[in-house]
């Protein structure tokens, strides 16, 4: 039976998506897993996906969470889509932006209707922002950091440039705005243990991070 598929390749300024029509699920088989944009129709940048975890195998938060944000978004013609596990089991119910990569955790069915609304105005909303799936956590919490030390909420306003290890462990991370550069000083520690999922033991020491002096301004 035809149907379609899309094809992302999450990014900034190199992002992109595409809807591909198939007649056959085994066409999937052909596809080069090394996409290159142009192999099926390009998504308007309104045309935004919104993937939300409901990946209760994985950790009863992602369905217990997730479930009511997917129900409350309903399907808005195929932007909205239930997915397997994205990561970030602790930050339930976690969205994924596509194709800006974008990250948003503790979403409720309100705040979701809030994000979906402020992403196709070219706007993050802060409370529930992550950064971005192609960053890692320090570039992303630096990210952070300038975008509310700044006010600034343009999807591409803030941008982590490098980051460059330090002797004594931080992480000197140079992030672009539309004023300048900051560079922001990430140090990272471990949380104390705590129950990361909603399956029973599941107990870690995620990562904390914090910046410190203050970001300087340049």
């Amino acid at each position: 039976m035809p149907g379609h598929v899309y094809l992302v390749r999450p990014g900034r300024a190199d992002g992109w998506a595409e809807r591909l029509l198939v007649h056959d699920d085994r066409e999937l088989l052909d596809l080069d897993l090394d996409l290159s944009p142009g192999v099926g129709e390009r998504l308007d940048p309104t045309e935004s996906l919104f993937l939300v975890c409901t990946h209760g195998k994985k950790d009863a938060c992602c369905a217990s969470f997730g479930r009511p944000v997917v129900t409350g978004l309903g399907h808005r013609d195929g932007r909205v889509w239930e997915s397997t596990h994205v990561g970030g089991d602790r930050f339930a119910a976690t969205m994924v932006c596509l194709p800006s990569g974008i990250y948003y955790g503790r979403v409720t069915a309100e705040a979701a209707e809030h994000i979906v609304a402020e992403h196709d105005h070219g706007r993050v909303v802060l409370e529930h922002y992550r950064g971005r799936c192609t960053d890692d956590p320090v570039l992303q919490f630096a990210e952070h950091t300038v975008r509310i030390e700044r006010s600034l909420l343009g999807l591409d306003d803030v941008i982590p440039l490098s980051a460059a290890p330090r002797p004594d462990g931080d992480t000197d991370v140079l992030v672009r705005h539309p004023a300048g550069t900051d560079l922001v000083r990430v140090r990272t520690t471990s949380a104390e243990p705590r129950l990361t999922a909603c399956s029973a033991g599941v107990v870690d020491s995620p990562d904390r991070f914090e910046a410190a002096p203050p970001p300087v301004r340049t």
